[in-house]
């Protein structure tokens, strides 16, 4: 969900840019990082608590 959400505010983000609309355009493409962010966090977070449970076993 979050690579879908980021990838459409990194579009909209080069939109903007392309329109010289420059503060849609960054704010667009902090949000579409933000995001990022979020979905590389969740998986290491994920992949920490599964080792986790292979070592508890």
């Amino acid at each position: 969900m979050c690579l879908v959400i980021a990838a459409i505010l990194f579009f909209l983000s080069y939109n903007f840019f392309e329109t010289n609309n420059f503060i849609l355009a960054f704010s667009s493409l902090f949000l579409g990082l933000a995001f990022v962010f979020l979905m590389l966090r969740n998986i290491l977070q994920t992949k920490r608590s599964r080792e986790e449970q292979k070592r508890d076993s």
